[in-house]
């Protein structure tokens, strides 16, 4: 299993897609490495980036991304 930290810095450059990416065919996700269980999300914070980091992996820990 992929390091979530990885896959968090790797999804971070990824094109930004919008809707679009409903438009693209399987090879073109997989060439910009969008995967289908792939969620992406925007986190703005002020506090200590490793702080938001523990509040991330807390959360998904509780809905049972992460164990």
């Amino acid at each position: 299993m992929t390091d979530p930290r990885v896959a968090f810095d790797l999804s971070t450059r990824l094109p930004h897609l919008g809707l679009r990416v409903r438009e693209l065919s399987n090879e073109e996700l997989a060439a910009a490495g969008i995967s289908p269980g792939l969620v992406r999300m925007s986190i703005g914070y002020t506090n200590d980036f490793e702080e938001r980091w523990a509040q991330l992996e807390r959360g998904l820990k509780k809905v049972g991304i992460l164990k």
